[in-house]
């Protein structure tokens, strides 16, 4: 698949494998393109897998006439945000009004209003998922169980750093 916006663009290639309708195995490679980061920066590559087990349909279940469905499911996945404005990486300026000379003229002057970061890139998620699919008493009673967790690394966000440097934060 690819899919291409006015800033973005991206590749994704997906792979199902299922045996004898008990193992299952899904396995995802995303490749993604955005304008709005540095030049180094602008591609990630971002990989899911997927596990799951019908335990219900092993030999060993024919005789549990309780459960009519169980399976077990287990993930792994990367996600990418990208969500930015246009030109944020790149040094910006503005105008000010200044007083010139002996205080008597205003003058229009320029000054750097936000810093460039040449290394900003994308933010990932790893996500992990575990869970368990069950269907009981005639399948009049079913559900699914998940725990997950997720971190973030990479932040997008506004770091702060000393006055000195004529500004108070920079887009890291």
């Amino acid at each position: 698949m690819y899919i291409k916006d006015r800033n973005n663009v991206g590749i994704m290639g997906l792979l199902n494998y299922s045996f004898d309708d008990k193992y299952s195995v899904t396995a995802t490679l995303r490749s993604d393109g955005s304008s709005v980061f540095a030049v180094g920066s602008k591609y990630a590559t971002f990989k899911a897998l997927g596990l799951g087990w019908v335990i219900s349909n092993e030999s060993f279940m024919n005789n549990i006439s309780l459960i009519d469905r169980l399976k077990m499911r287990a993930s792994y996945g990367e996600n990418g945000n990208q969500a930015i404005s246009r030109y944020q990486t790149l040094a910006r300026l503005a105008s000010r009004n200044a007083v010139y000379g002996d205080g008597s003229g205003i003058v229009n002057g320029v000054f750097v209003n936000s810093l460039a970061n040449n290394e900003l890139g994308w933010e990932t998620t790893e996500v992990y998922n575990f869970g368990v699919e069950f269907a009981v008493l005639g399948s009049r009673l079913s559900g699914s169980i998940d725990y997950y967790t997720s971190t973030t690394g990479d932040l997008l966000l506004d770091r702060a750093i000393p006055r000195t440097s004529g500004q108070g934060s920079i887009l890291s």
